[in-house]
């Protein structure tokens, strides 16, 4: 599931009415609310979106606000800071938290998957915009991001705003220059994160092959399969660039061979693995 937990130095004065109000308008459609401003639990209902089960019953997804005491204290959350790559001083967003907003979709696995960024993005934003927090943990893209990001990067498609979808980075202790890099955001929505071991190649430029193609499957769905190759990059050739040389001489973009394997870095999943070939590969792969 999305899931996003906001940090506040107290209870917020988060009001459900204009909350609900705003979401509507960003997505363009009505939302039914189930709770008030005093609940420890809001659930702002997606009727508009029904979702049919195999039993041939019909619920609607929620996203729903789950306020707790506990806060977001920063050493709970090391992983997320670790990889809380354009964030400056992450845990400084953290500090002295002593409430926090849980953000979460309920129920809507039965989405596709760009539906389901856009709907809990509306409800996202029209929380922080109510409240900003002092800090935002993305928990399914394991970073940390402040509100003023966020909302600057609100124009953007759901998947390109702070905090919805990121790429980690791994040095592999006692090896010769071996990165594994891997994508957090995309099992989430229902996608195949991506994962790439290598060695010799700019961590930046395969970072952005790794958004590249988040993004595309998220656009086209889950059509990438194993056997298929992908645009990757080389010397001289920058991410996402095409096959074939460009009227100006410009190096072909090597392609990579991608296949599902078993995550190399946890959580443990299915992912998408792009095999840069040789001398470029590092480890094993099946």
């Amino acid at each position: 599931m999305q899931m996003v937990e906001l940090a506040y130095p107290s209870r917020p004065d988060l009001r459900v009415a204009d909350v609900a109000q705003r979401a509507s308008e960003l997505l363009g459609e009505p939302l039914d609310v189930q709770g008030d401003d005093a609940s420890q639990s809001v659930s702002l209902w997606h009727r508009a979106h029904p979702i049919r089960y195999a039993d041939g019953k019909e619920a609607p997804p929620s996203t729903t606000l789950l306020h707790s005491d506990q806060g977001c204290a920063p050493e709970q959350y090391a992983e997320e800071i670790q990889q809380s790559w354009a964030t400056e001083d992450p845990a400084a967003l953290l500090a002295g938290s002593r409430h926090s907003v849980l953000v979460t979709e309920m129920m809507a696995s039965g989405l596709p998957p760009v539906e389901r960024l856009r709907l809990f993005h509306g409800v996202l934003q029209a929380v922080v915009e109510a409240a900003p927090p002092a800090g935002m943990v993305a928990k399914h893209g394991q970073q940390v991001v402040s509100s003023a990001a966020y909302l600057a990067s609100c124009d953007a498609p759901p998947l390109q705003r702070a905090g919805a979808f990121n790429v980690r980075l791994f040095r592999v202790d006692g090896s010769e220059g071996e990165v594994v890099m891997d994508t957090r955001g995309l099992d989430e929505v229902g996608l195949h994160d991506i994962q790439c071991h290598f060695r010799g190649l700019d961590p930046n430029e395969v970072a952005g092959v790794l958004r590249n193609i988040g993004a595309y499957v998220v656009d086209r769905g889950p059509v990438i399969e194993s056997g298929h190759t992908v645009p990757g990059v080389g010397p001289g050739v920058g991410p996402g660039v095409g096959p074939g040389a460009g009227p100006d001489g410009a190096a072909e973009a090597p392609s990579w061979r991608c296949q599902f394997e078993k995550a190399i870095v946890g959580p443990e999943r299915e992912l998408l693995d792009l095999d840069p070939g040789a001398p470029h590969a590092a480890g094993h792969r099946g």
